[in-house]
């Protein structure tokens, strides 16, 4: 019976560990974005959207702004700044003239070029684990990210939470 609660409680703070790990991991992640928005003369929010489009391809506006978590108002300002600078492009759908896709432009080509030694890097370090590591460590972010996703849309649900955001916006929100 002792040794099992020794377990729990070794149990317990590695668990403890882990959560600390990953609150720094998140801070380290926000540095590295803010970093790259630097180096492509960007805001933090562009660079969000630029990762959207990255992976999902062109997509309507509206879908972006759901994806990153802004409002249509916030999502048109990032455009407009995004393709200004050439980093996306904005078309009407031709099959929904009341859409607008957005899709990757030209200048979307330094964001690769600034985060390629990062990917390489990443690839190299992974390596050095089993694909059966690699497959539990991929099910531990995938449930990571959707404990988040729910505990964030818990915090929009609050009591207050409204009046707080509005007391609190950012000039690009």
């Amino acid at each position: 019976m002792i040794r099992l609660l020794n377990d729990l409680a070794d149990r317990d703070s590695l668990a403890w560990i882990l959560l600390r790990q990953l609150r720094l991991l998140g801070t380290e992640i926000t540095r590295m974005e803010h970093a790259v928005a630097g180096a492509l003369g960007v805001g933090i929010t562009d660079v969000h959207c630029l990762e959207i489009l990255e992976r999902l391809g062109p997509i309507p506006a509206s879908r972006l702004a759901r994806e990153a978590g802004l409002s249509r108002g916030a999502t048109t300002a990032a455009l407009d700044r995004l393709e200004r600078e050439g980093y996306v492009c904005r078309r009407d759908d031709p099959r929904d003239r009341r859409l607008v896709v957005v899709k990757l432009g030209p200048a979307a080509a330094r964001q690769q070029e600034v985060f390629r030694p990062l990917v390489e890097a990443s690839l190299e370090f992974h390596r050095s684990y089993s694909a059966d590591q690699l497959q539990l460590l991929a099910d531990f972010v995938r449930r990571t990210r959707s404990l988040l996703a729910a505990h964030a849309e818990r915090v929009r649900g609050l009591p207050g939470y409204r009046e707080a955001r509005n007391r609190y916006r950012r000039p690009e929100e």
